[in-house]
């Protein structure tokens, strides 16, 4: 007796990759994977993708930073950049520059 199973299932065909195969080149069924997997919990360090763009209003070369802030904060700082014509890079931008002019 052959060691190969074969699929009655169409759903089963389609998951082993196998509809349309002939019955003599069909593939056994994939053996159940492991429940061993690990839960990771999540790091306080991530690595982040960077865009640069270019602002065309003013011609500054800008780069993406994700921040972290507490969700009513964030809220806050949406609607304040909102009620000033601004956007939250925007009035966060001018406050760093505040900040590193005071430092100097």
């Amino acid at each position: 007796m052959s060691s190969k199973k074969t699929f009655n299932s169409p759903l089963k065909r389609a998951q082993a990759g196998i509809i349309g195969a002939a019955p003599e080149t069909q593939q056994t069924e994939p053996e159940p994977l492991q429940n061993n997997v690990k839960t990771l919990e999540r790091s306080s360090v991530e690595t982040q993708k960077t865009t640069i763009t270019t602002r065309k209003s003013d011609n500054v070369t800008m780069k993406r930073q994700t921040i972290f802030m507490p969700e009513e904060l964030a809220t806050w700082l949406k609607a304040y950049a909102a009620r000033n014509r601004d956007d939250m890079s925007g009035v966060v931008t001018k406050l760093v520059q505040q900040l590193r002019d005071r430092e100097e």
